[in-house]
């Protein structure tokens, strides 16, 4: 750069892209080096975007909650292994918001991950893989126990959502 041409605009620090309906529009703010530009102020009319993860959740809910309705679902059974107590609380919050209705149970999982693995149960589900064949043995064991009992639900399903 020679000393005759004028120096480039200063480099925005902060660049954001909004969306005011469906016109994009860039709001640009130019702050000089080791400046903080002040916020931009909040628009009360526009409603809090949701986070990813929660937008993530949600769908995970409205997926639950049709895979329950059309296959006519009465009893969710959960495994008790890893994240045991993250999927209840999903499900029973999909339960008080939605299916009341439906129930889950806590099943326990020890043998499940044998049976995926062994050789009767790839025999038996050859076009599914090990993780299909677990959710198999827990969703039978719920069915044996409540043969057993004689109840078409068992004593331990929980209708109500966990309280806080």
């Amino acid at each position: 750069m020679t000393p005759e041409q004028p120096l480039p605009a200063p480099l925005p620090a902060v660049v954001e892209i909004s969306y005011a309906s469906s016109t994009p529009v860039a709001v640009t703010a130019a702050t000089p080096a080791g400046e903080q530009s002040p916020a931009p102020p909040a628009d009360p009319a526009t409603p809090p975007k949701q986070s990813a993860a929660a937008a993530k959740r949600e769908d995970a809910k409205a997926k639950l909650h049709d895979l329950a309705t059309r296959h006519h679902l009465s009893v969710i059974a959960i495994g008790n292994g890893t994240a045991c107590r993250e999927t209840e609380e999903f499900v029973s919050e999909v339960i008080r918001d939605k299916l009341p209705e439906l129930a889950y149970v806590i099943v326990n999982e020890a043998g499940a991950s044998v049976y995926s693995a062994s050789t009767i149960g790839r025999e038996e589900f050859p076009d599914h893989d090990a993780t299909v064949r677990g959710t198999i043995s827990i969703g039978r064991r719920l069915a044996r126990s409540a043969q057993r009992t004689g109840q078409s639900r068992s004593a331990k399903c929980r209708r109500r959502p966990l309280s806080a």
